[in-house]
């Protein structure tokens, strides 16, 4: 609803179909014939006249037989034109509702894999305290220490690009709705109040419900700042 209500193309479909329905009246008026009327009052002080002051009026209709012989067509033309318009309307709004639905899945799809990006994270890093004790009690040799703890830096940074992906799908999600996410008026152009008007407008336009959307997108403070596991002392 938001997306049919917001989108700029559903506007601008809407004023093209104001148009073509004037256009279709246009059509039929001009088939009419015209017609002038004129009443008034006059005044002339010339002594020869027997009346000085008297009243006309008149009535005269013209009638264009050109306009009347094209105006079927005219008419039939400007019809055709407003289904046209009509027609592209519905396949625009139909499109939109596609777009809206696609973005919407997509976010919750890239939810999704940031979710099993922090459960991976979080396994690789169980495994590599697990190594490191291994490792400082000699039961198992450096290089695995050192082969877990780099995979557990691979598992953090795909946890940011995942989290960067939710965050573009976020912004997909907005686009297809048509919101804008600058406030309408701001109290300053600096970096730090513009932030926060984003901030705002972004917390009080969220389109989805989701706890994890609720965190992740509207306040990403504390996932996009993760905990990196600390490396060997080999390869500080």
């Amino acid at each position: 609803e938001k997306a049919l209500l917001q989108r700029p193309e559903l506007v601008e479909a809407d004023y093209n179909e104001r148009i073509s329905a004037t256009d279709v009246r246009k059509s039929i008026l001009r088939m009419l014939p015209g017609i002038e009327v004129n009443f008034g009052g006059n005044y002339d002080s010339n002594s020869l006249l027997v009346n000085n002051s008297w009243v006309e009026g008149g009535a005269r209709m013209t009638w264009n037989l050109l306009s009347l012989l094209s105006g079927p067509s005219q008419y039939k033309l400007a019809k055709g034109q407003a289904e046209l318009v009509k027609a592209q309307r519905m396949a625009l709004s139909m499109a939109i509702l596609t777009q809206v639905h696609i973005a919407y899945q997509n976010y919750r799809t890239q939810v999704r894999q940031y979710e099993l990006a922090g459960e991976l994270r979080d396994v690789e890093k169980k495994i590599y305290e697990q190594t490191r004790n291994a490792a400082a009690s000699g039961s198992q040799s450096r290089i695995n220490e050192i082969r877990s703890a780099t995979s557990t830096l691979m598992a953090e940074y795909r946890n940011y690009q995942n989290y960067a992906a939710v965050q573009n799908a976020y912004g997909q999600v907005n686009a297809s709705l048509g919101q804008d996410p600058l406030p309408e008026t701001v109290g300053s152009h600096a970096l730090s109040q513009l932030s926060m008007a984003i901030r705002n407008q972004l917390e009080t336009k969220c389109p989805a419900p989701e706890k994890f959307y609720q965190r992740a997108v509207c306040r990403p403070s504390a996932p996009a700042v993760p905990a990196v596991s600390p490396l060997p002392a080999g390869l500080r």
